[in-house]
């Protein structure tokens, strides 16, 4: 059901971000919104998200069930959620050994999946297994690190274009549409924003893109990445602080 855009939201509306922003992160970041943008691309950010349509980066679980009830994924008598083609909704939530922040929320994720009548089975895998089952698209579920880029353009452009995405079983770039969901509305606007020079339309090819994001929800964005380190200053000061 995950092609279904409406399912997408439900999950979306499943996640209490600042719990799962506590447990891994210790609070140490904010929750993303439904444009995907951090404020690092708050000179491209459309002033009132509101205008992008309903806000499917909230947590409202009642709400979820029923989007997902209208339509047409049903629960069973067992209280499992249905495909319409009445097989149950399962699939395996993907994480990976060694990384304790992901780990540590892996039972909540869960939890928030089930809470729709989801079957969710965690597998752990090590590392480099995990980044062969990105790349080939071999995943059901899977946290993963986001996308870096110094535009909207790039970083929508790795989310939802046609030229990022490969068929299933081909292999992808670190972090270009490993999820595999091509919108062709975007590429339109991604094609505006790569003929100009203006900064004007530049922004203004942005702005579409994040109707296009809210709209779709290729990806479901939980928080904003962090860059985060710990130092030691026995040996070497100078190092960077809040001012």
């Amino acid at each position: 059901p995950w092609d279904d855009p409406i399912v997408r939201k439900a999950v979306s509306m499943s996640f209490d971000r600042e719990q799962l922003i506590l447990v891994a992160f210790q609070g140490k970041t904010t929750a993303a919104d439904i444009t995907g943008l951090s404020s690092g691309y708050a000179a491209w950010k459309v002033e009132d998200l509101s205008t992008l349509g309903d806000n499917w980066a909230t947590l409202d679980v009642e709400k979820a069930n029923q989007m997902l009830d209208e339509a047409g994924y049903t629960k069973g008598a067992d209280g499992i959620r249905l495909n319409k083609d009445g097989t149950p909704i399962a699939a395996e939530l993907l994480m990976v050994n060694g990384f304790s922040d992901w780990l540590a929320i892996a039972p909540i994720v869960k939890k928030s999946l089930e809470s729709l009548g989801f079957q969710i089975t965690i597998n752990n895998y090590d590392p480099g297994v995990t980044f062969g089952k990105w790349f080939v698209g071999d995943f059901d579920v899977s946290l993963y690190f986001g996308v870096d880029a110094d535009t909207p353009y790039t970083y929508y452009r790795n989310l939802m274009s046609a030229e990022t995405f490969k068929p299933i079983g081909e292999e992808t770039g670190f972090g270009q549409n490993i999820w595999r969901i091509v919108v062709p509305e975007a590429d339109e606007q991604l094609e505006i924003f790569a003929s100009t020079g203006d900064p004007a339309v530049q922004k203004e090819a942005a702005q579409e893109l994040q109707r296009i994001f809210a709209e779709n929800a290729p990806v479901l964005p939980l928080w904003h990445a962090p860059t985060f380190y710990c130092y030691s200053d026995a040996r070497v000061d100078g190092w960077a602080s809040e001012e």
